[in-house]
């Protein structure tokens, strides 16, 4: 028996594949800011697939913009897609960080969002810098509270 394993990068760029293609089909891959970029973990992988790529990390790395994601300095309805990948449970006011991530985002464009699962690890042995950690239903109400139109969800749980 064979065990294929992927780390959580990858789950979150299968995932992203498969829910852009189904939601943009051949359509232009134009903007996208990269929250909580880090060390340009995926700034390859959507340059190559057709994204004009933007980085944002509170922490000076190699990306573009440096800054938290509660207040990013770019004009409204500028980004085709945010994406953030185990980043919005960093921010201390979650509400005005789901805000400001709509102001960037142009009318036809999304927001993908990968975020950790409650589970015992997460309760037990957080990551100090995770403010806090929402399980489905709870992402959801906040989303929709913040003016956001849920159209698909993945759960990946370890």
């Amino acid at each position: 028996m064979q065990i294929e394993y992927k780390d959580h990068r990858e789950l979150a760029w299968d995932c992203f594949e498969e829910k852009v293609h189904s939601i943009l089909g051949k359509e232009s891959r134009t903007s996208i800011l990269d929250i909580g970029c880090g060390p340009e973990w995926f700034k390859d992988k959507f340059t190559s697939a057709g994204w004009n790529w933007i980085g944002l990390d509170n922490k000076p790395f190699y990306h573009n913009i440096v800054s938290n994601m509660e207040s990013i300095p770019l004009p409204d309805d500028i980004m085709k897609c945010v994406f953030s990948c185990h980043s919005f449970e960093h921010t201390e006011n979650p509400i005005a960080t789901l805000r400001e991530f709509k102001r960037v985002i142009n009318g036809s464009g999304f927001l993908f969002m990968v975020t950790p699962y409650p589970c015992l690890r997460q309760i037990f042995h957080m990551d100090k810098t995770h403010w806090f950690v929402l399980n489905e239903i709870q992402l959801i109400n906040i989303l929709q509270k913040t003016g956001w139109n849920v159209i698909d969800q993945t759960v990946f749980k370890n």
